[in-house]
């Protein structure tokens, strides 16, 4: 509910806690070995190759979800030992594996307002934070079930930790006192080390001697020439009165 000062949870929240984001990708991944066969027991824990390209074929199956968010289509590149092509995905194939599951997901809202006290025309907007509410299906359940309207973030998969810093941030507690540690604790003085001796000089690093000779002063410059009075001589026009002005 909103305040003065912000909002206030009156309700205590709900979530299929074996469904998430990964089990979206999972639902991509197995559309791939469906059309493909089953690459993942192929492959064993001891071959480095092929469980290097599943981990890129699982990600590209995370990265063909969230192209279908935007785009009814994308094409996911398989390049296994086993098999190498591509495997077309379309929304309606990850909608038709992951509706069952989403619906189930839509239908705790009802449960988690009746249970805060409030009917749905007390609520007047559903806001959808977490990465998988760009799923379209996901907002059409919601609006279909509910009746209410969508409110999300451009970057909902960043709306949660964005509000944890923020309520942290207000929220901070003062610092307290520093506690000294118990006399117990503390070495006793005669144990601690002299800490009016001087340490002895450190040795010259190797090589030094030959770098600082090097370092020596130079030989001194050769005298100059005495100038030409006749040149240097300070006649009316000449260098010296340009000088002394």
């Amino acid at each position: 509910r909103r305040t003065e000062s912000g909002f206030d949870l009156i309700g205590e929240p709900a979530s299929l806690p074996d469904f998430g984001g990964v089990d979206v990708d999972a639902a991509v991944m197995a559309h791939v070995e469906s059309m493909i066969g089953d690459v993942s027991a192929g492959v064993a824990a001891t071959d480095h190759v092929g469980m290097l390209a599943l981990r890129r074929l699982r990600n590209a199956c995370r990265q063909a979800k969230e192209a279908l968010s935007s785009v009814h289509e994308t094409v996911i590149e398989v390049a296994v030992p086993q098999v190498q092509g591509q495997v077309a995905i379309t929304r309606d194939d990850l909608e038709r594996a992951i509706g069952a599951r989403l619906a189930e997901a839509v239908d705790l809202v009802a449960g988690v307002v009746a249970d805060a006290g409030l009917a749905l025309p007390d609520v007047h907007v559903a806001l959808v934070v977490g990465g998988s509410s760009r799923i379209p299906l996901l907002s059409a359940l919601i609006t279909e079930r509910t009746g209410l309207p969508i409110v999300a973030d451009p970057l909902p998969e960043l709306t949660v930790s964005l509000g944890a810093a923020l309520f942290a941030e207000e929220d901070a507690a003062e610092a307290g006192p520093v506690v000294p540690p118990p006399a117990d604790a503390l070495p006793a003085a005669d144990a601690l080390p002299a800490t009016d001796a001087v340490p002895p000089p450190l040795p010259p690093p190797v090589g030094a001697a030959p770098l600082l000779a090097g370092l020596a002063a130079p030989p001194p410059l050769p005298a100059e020439p005495t100038p030409d009075p006749g040149f240097w001589g300070a006649e009316p026009g000449g260098v010296a009165d340009v000088g002394a002005a």
